[in-house]
Formats: structure tokens, sequence, C-alpha cells
């Protein structure tokens, strides 16, 4: 087998002069596979025979960085540099020794190292170089997924980011070990689940896990679907594909133009999901309540859909901010007879709608688009809607914030001092119909909304 070097990143450099020159440290796994395959090393993971914990705090001392102790029994630790966006992972060896450290790990391609003060030779006990010439991700023993479950997943996972396939004795072994899969805490398989949806070709990735007995432990409804109508089942991944067109078409709308599409995709709450991830999840999850023991169907689905898009959500300990904006694609993903329409929305169309879905109106227009493509790519009606969602998205994205959500013209004290409505369940509803009546343009003063509420209210 042939020695390959590769130059260290600046990166790991500036690691290795950070730490003390007496300690061997090797870079190792995903790093080393990244380097190797001419991507960009984001972040480092690094292996040293012991006291991981006292050089992360070293470490974190010198790059001015933030330390966090992951596993202090394993000897696990972090170190994250904020104004950089840097993590570096430091683990003590799995097992006595760099050998047979990286024989305890989970892929081939995972099991290299390079000493961070050598001079870039990669150490490679388990042939990971040639799988990843061969754009193959194989498992380095049997026991691996025995030793931790969520292997698997993690499997299909990396190949997906990769573009590469699993080898067959690897397949086998995943579909063998699936229902172990169950044991894993429900934050680790959120957290590979989450990154299967931010790759590239989620349909494919679906279908994979669907065929390797893993999505019924990520996804039971969707599974569930998959089992009692796969049509159903076959569109919904169908729309996870349309919604990257969907995207492509819209820039390309005259209602659209200047759109800041890209950065509304690429935004996240904290350092959760994007929204482009959340919406791919809700188009896989949009049809789930069409599928056994609900079998809802017409408007109804979207409702029933979204709320049990929210639970599987919330068992998988997503935050609840980001289970609520998948509820919400879905429960709107259904086209509103606006929509359909070939008149322009009017302002109160866009009012009561952005009122409805908050943040995520654009992504329900892109959902609307992609669900309707993936069913009809070819009709007239698709045209029509993508003018539709146009108007739409250019009134989210681009119309100030305060036409659509002005300082109202009266309050409920007004309300009250007026004589026109005591306090109780009547007021919300009325002060919404006030509010409405003020971005349409029917009231323009305090006097006009007064007069207004005592007309609703039935008064002179």
């Amino acid at each position: 087998m042939s020695v390959r070097r590769f130059p260290l990143p600046p990166l790991a450099l500036r690691v290795r002069q950070a730490l003390p020159p007496d300690r061997p440290v090797w870079l190792v796994g995903g790093a080393v596979r990244d380097l190797a395959l001419g991507r960009a090393v984001k972040d480092l993971d690094l292996a040293v025979e012991s006291e991981a914990l006292p050089l992360g705090q070293r470490l974190a001392e010198r790059l001015g960085g933030a330390f966090v102790p992951l596993d202090p029994d394993r000897g696990c630790a972090r170190v994250v540099v904020p104004g950089e966006q840097l993590e570096i992972d430091l683990a003590d060896f799995r097992a006595p020794g760099l050998r047979a450290d990286l024989l305890a790990r989970d892929f081939t391609l995972n099991a290299m190292a390079i000493d961070l003060a050598g001079d870039g030779t990669v150490i490679d006990p388990t042939g990971g170089l040639i799988d990843l010439d061969n754009r193959t991700v194989r498992l380095i023993h049997r026991d691996a997924l025995v030793d931790d479950p969520l292997r698997g997943l993690r499997g299909v996972r990396i190949a997906a980011e990769l573009g590469f396939a699993l080898d067959p004795a690897t397949e086998r072994e995943i579909r063998c070990q699936a229902p172990s899969l169950e044991e894993s805490a429900a934050e680790r398989r959120r957290e590979e689940l989450l990154r299967c949806f931010a790759a590239p070709q989620v349909a494919a990735t679906l279908e994979q896990l669907a065929s390797l007995g893993l999505l019924t432990y990520l996804l039971p409804e969707l599974e569930t679907l998959r089992h009692h109508d796969p049509d159903r089942f076959s569109h919904s991944l169908a729309v996870t594909t349309a919604l990257d067109t969907a995207v492509t078409t819209l820039e390309g709308a005259p209602s659209a133009r200047d759109l800041p599409l890209l950065s509304y995709l690429r935004a996240r709450r904290g350092a959760g999901p994007s929204r482009h991830t959340l919406l791919r999840l809700a188009a896989s999850l949009h049809d789930v309540a069409k599928a056994e023991p609900l079998r809802v169907e017409g408007e109804e689905h979207a409702e029933a859909g979204a709320r049990v898009a929210e639970e599987r959500l919330r068992t998988l300990r997503l935050a609840a901010q980001d289970a609520q904006a998948v509820a919400t694609l879905v429960r709107h993903h259904t086209r509103p007879p606006e929509m359909r329409q070939a008149q322009p929305l009017t302002v109160q169309f866009l009012y009561r709608f952005l009122r409805s879905t908050g943040d995520e109106a654009t992504g329900c227009g892109l959902l609307m688009l992609a669900d309707l493509a993936a069913k009809a790519p070819d009709s007239s009606a698709l045209d029509q809607l993508l003018a539709r969602v146009g108007e739409l998205a250019a009134a989210h994205l681009l119309t100030p914030p305060e036409r659509f959500a002005p300082t109202p013209l009266v309050n409920g004290n007004d309300l009250i001092a007026a004589d026109i409505c005591p306090p109780g369940p009547d007021m919300g509803p009325l002060l919404d119909r006030l509010l409405e009546a003020q971005v349409v343009g029917d009231v323009a003063t305090r006097d006009d909304a007064l007069a207004l509420a005592s007309r609703l209210r039935g008064g002179s």
C-alpha cells in the first residue's frame, strides 16, 4: 500500500502551536477524511493517549475559546471558538495505542490519523484511503454496530453527504442490526436524521433508510405511509426533490425579483437546523395523516398531519420552535382558493396568511409549489401558482414589517373607555378585525377605528 501525505490545514498547524510540544496529538476521523477528499476542513477531531480534558482546557485558554467537557468519564471534551465558528473535539484513545484506537472506530474512512507534529503521512490501518478512492462506506468490523447502534444511521448519513455507496456487507449488517437503533438516545437519532435531510438527494436517502429498516425508528408515520400507500409515499419523496426546483423556479419569477431566498433558506434558530432542512422535513411529512391509522382525506389532512408531525419531532427532541415551524408548513401546504386564481393576491389575503404562518410564509408557498409540481409538473396551474407564490414571498420578505403588522390605532383600553366593548372574550376578535381594517386601508385614524368598532358591535 502506497504512503500518502497531505499538507495540514492552517487551522491544524495553529492548534499544534497552542499545544505542548512534547505531547503527541493526532488529527483523526472526519477531518482526515475531508483532507484526503480535498474538502474544506471546518472542525478538528484530535486523539491523544490520555488527559484530553486538561489538554482541552489549555487549548481553550490559548485560543480564547470555551471549554466544554462532553464526557469526562471517557475523556472527551470540546473547545468552541465562537468568533471563528470553530469546534475542536479532543478524546482519549478508545483502546491502548493509536492503531488499536483506530481499529475500534466505526467506518474505514473515519479510521485514519495524521500526527500533528509529523510530515502529513496518513496512518490508515483499515484501508480507508482505498475506500475513499472507491467512494465506499464500509464498516471496520461487525461489532461496530453492537458497540453503538447509531452507527448504521451514521453510515447512511455519511454516504448521503459524500455521494458514496454503502458496501454490500455493510448494508447487510445495518439491516440485520436495524432494530437496535431504537436503543440510541432520541437526541442522537435526531441529529443524524437532520443531517440526512440537509444532504443532497434526500429522496434517495429516505428510500435507503426504509430499505435498511431504519426509517421506522426515525419517522414511523412515514414508514407506515410507505407500507399502506406506496404511491403517496413516492409522492412525498417527489415533493422533497421538487423543493429545490421550486426554489430555482421562484427565483426566476417576475413577481419575485430580488427575493433574498438563499439567506431565508439558510437561516436557523440558534444552533438548530436551517429553514431549508426543516422545509424538506415538512415535505416528507406533509401527507402522513393520510396513512393508517388516521386515514384523513381532503383539506382536513393538513391540520391532522401538522399535529402528527409536531408530536413526532417532539419525540425526537427537536427544539419546540423548530417542531412548530414544521407543523406550520404541513398545516398550510394545501393551496387556498386565492392561490389557485389568476388574479393577484389581495392585501386582505396577504395579511391573513402572513398572520397565520409568520416566518414560514414563504416556505409554505414553496411547499405548495413543490406539492403541485410533483403531481402535475407541466400544468398551467403551476404557472399560475408560481405567480401567486412570488407575490406572497415578496410581501413576506421584501415588504417592511410594519406594512402588515402596524402599531394599532386603538387598543383594548380605548374600546373600554369609549364604552364600545367591555373586557372579555369578545375583545380579542374585535381588535383583530380593527387591525385588519387598518392594514387593508378601511380605517386610517383613531376615530375611524372607534367608529368601525362601534358599528361592528351594533352601535349607532
